[in-house]
């Protein structure tokens, strides 16, 4: 009767706390974001950042948004060979993929957000909010980025106050 009644408090425990392997969100954080400062009447800008994904699978940004901006889009550089000479441009992607317990560095040269259509000139020294969102649905982030000139000079010393809040 103590197996039985074992037994049975073992199976309503097992019931009514079901397990969930995968029932948390992956750990994406944001460290060292900023947007490129553009002369007044430049019709768009660049988000930089290092995403780290903490999870063991991949995340991918699809898209941004932001109050500053008409779109925000994942964009690549491309570099290709023309006439003997490398020729670097840009091209507009479906996603931008951190790789499970990696990251990725979004930096001037190379990979980056893309605020086009930009609606009022934007100000060194000021922020600008943008919104990352992923192509699975999970909640975006929302970031506070400070506008500046160029890329700050060490990335170790991580701006915690741009941080990001889970919607």
């Amino acid at each position: 009767m103590k197996m039985l009644l074992l037994a049975v408090v073992a199976l309503l425990f097992i019931l009514c706390h079901p397990f969930h392997a995968h029932s948390e969100e992956p750990s994406v954080k944001v460290e060292a974001a900023w947007v490129q400062a553009v002369p007044p009447g430049a019709p768009a800008t660049a988000a930089f950042m290092k995403v780290v994904n903490d999870s063991e699978q991949a995340v991918k940004i699809s898209k941004g948004s932001s109050p500053a901006a008409e779109k925000v889009v994942p964009m690549i550089t491309t570099r290709t060979e023309k006439g003997g000479k490398m020729v670097m441009g840009m091209e507009t992607v479906e996603f931008l993929e951190i790789p499970a317990n990696g990251s990725i560095e979004l930096k001037p040269g190379g990979d980056h957000m893309m605020l086009m259509g930009l609606k009022e000139p934007l100000k060194v020294g000021a922020t600008v909010k943008l919104v990352l969102e992923f192509e699975d649905g999970r909640p975006s982030i929302e970031l506070a980025l400070p506008i500046k000139k160029s890329a700050p000079a060490d990335h170790s010393d991580h701006d915690h106050h741009e941080h990001h809040d889970h919607h």
